[in-house]
């Protein structure tokens, strides 16, 4: 058995870690080989079908060079939660829900896992889960996951579901997640988002406050904006200087130009 691994140890080991996901066992240990013969043994399963598990064992066992895992998983009952959300998604997100107990919070990805399966039934299992910072972060990964899917049925739900910093976090995600082909549309997301960060959003339930790691990819407005803009600009210059002057809010323009790439960065 592989010793546990720190983030620093994968890093130095890996500056390229594949994701993979897997549909059947068989191709599990031939891709594992290849992989590892090509320099690269450090591998992603992601829990995205129910044989996801049965292949990071196969490949732990037959390709013991591979150092296999899954990402965002901390715990066995983690795994277990995400493996069961494709078959019985109250089963995973009540299994979830208990492992949350242990100091943790394996809902949100839970959640994100049974939406990459069915949106639709996820969106019901969030309307029965009482108000608290596992509700909206789970929201949010919601949102985020049904576009990739579905980006107008997301913001549909968003905007009729969803209020205050949730509505606005699940909102500015849906740009980031859709706007490469369109960033103009996903800018106009983020104005609707609003300009202004809305309250505590980690502070639902009176909890403290989230991990760096939260802080570090939670999307802002600013933040956003300045992704969007700089892939507008890469196919439409005119176009993403004119939004710019005309619809960012005059306090945050030379930051977000500044971020986008519009104007020099003075540093």
């Amino acid at each position: 058995m592989t010793d546990k691994l720190t983030p620093l140890d994968v890093m130095r080991d890996a500056p390229v870690i594949p994701v993979i996901v897997l549909n059947d066992v068989k191709d599990a240990i031939p891709l594992a080989r290849a992989l590892v013969a090509g320099g690269i043994r450090m591998l992603e399963v992601t829990l995205r079908t129910p044989q996801a598990l049965q292949c990071i064992e196969a490949i732990a066992k037959e390709v013991p060079e591979a150092v296999a895992g899954a990402g965002t998983i901390r715990s066995a009952a983690d795994a277990q939660a995400s493996a069961l959300a494709a078959t019985d998604p109250e089963g995973a997100l009540a299994l979830a829900k208990r492992a949350g107990s242990n100091g943790s919070d394996p809902v949100p990805v839970t959640m994100r896992d049974i939406a990459r399966h069915d949106p639709q039934k996820a969106a019901e299992l969030l309307a029965q889960m009482p108000s608290s910072r596992s509700r909206a972060l789970s929201a949010v990964a919601l949102a985020k996951t049904w576009a990739m899917q579905d980006a107008g049925a997301a913001v549909t739900w968003s905007r009729q579901s969803l209020t205050g910093p949730v509505k606005q976090n699940a909102l500015l995600e849906i740009a980031a997640a859709t706007g490469g082909p369109e960033p103009l549309s996903a800018l106009q997301l983020v104005e609707e988002a609003g300009w202004e960060e809305q309250g505590n959003f980690y502070d639902i339930d009176g909890d403290a406050g989230p991990d760096p790691a939260e802080v570090r990819t939670r999307p802002t407005p600013a933040k956003t904006a300045g992704l969007l803009l700089q892939q507008l600009a890469a196919i439409d210059p005119a176009g993403a200087r004119l939004f710019l002057e005309a619809r960012v809010p005059e306090k945050l323009r030379e930051g977000i130009a500044r971020a986008a790439g519009l104007i020099p960065d003075k540093r």
